[in-house]
């Protein structure tokens, strides 16, 4: 076995894990100050451009903890029919859009500043469900003979 092959081993395995165990909490904080006017696009984490998330993403929670005095507005995958509102000072938890790749925040109240640090965001990815697991690892064939089998 030559190096690229125990490399692609090695990743099989993490892949493998993370199926199993998910992903822990991965954090982010905003650095700089969110800009005031919302159509300039406000705060845009892509989480498979970031080097931190590239290999977790798509992700199934997204929690938001907004200590700055001012409410956003969340896109999940930067959509605007997938919009969600954090109000100043409480904690959002998104967990109901599948695939989530990206999350652009922007600001509410366009008075307010939101000084860098206040917006804590944080993405998980759940482990696989054993129904999950099963389709991804069975044959097609197999899994359609054992579905036959079983009448569905």
């Amino acid at each position: 076995m030559g190096p690229k092959d125990k490399l692609k081993e090695i990743e099989n395995k993490r892949d493998r894990q993370i199926d199993n165990a998910g992903t822990g909490p991965l954090n982010f904080l905003n650095t700089g100050d969110i800009a005031v006017d919302a159509n300039a696009g406000g705060l845009v984490y892509d989480f498979r451009e970031n080097s931190k998330t590239t290999r977790y993403y798509p992700f199934d929670t997204i929690t938001i903890n907004n200590n700055s005095t001012s409410g956003l507005n969340i896109y999940v995958n930067q959509r605007q029919d997938w919009q969600k509102v954090a109000r100043a000072g409480t904690i959002t938890k998104i967990s109901d859009f599948p695939g989530v790749t990206s999350v652009r925040l922007s600001k509410r109240d366009g008075s307010v500043t939101i000084a860098a640090g206040e917006i804590e965001t944080t993405v998980e990815r759940a482990p696989l469900t054993i129904d999950e697991q099963t389709r991804r690892e069975a044959k097609p064939s197999l899994l359609k003979s054992i579905m036959r089998l079983v009448g569905v």
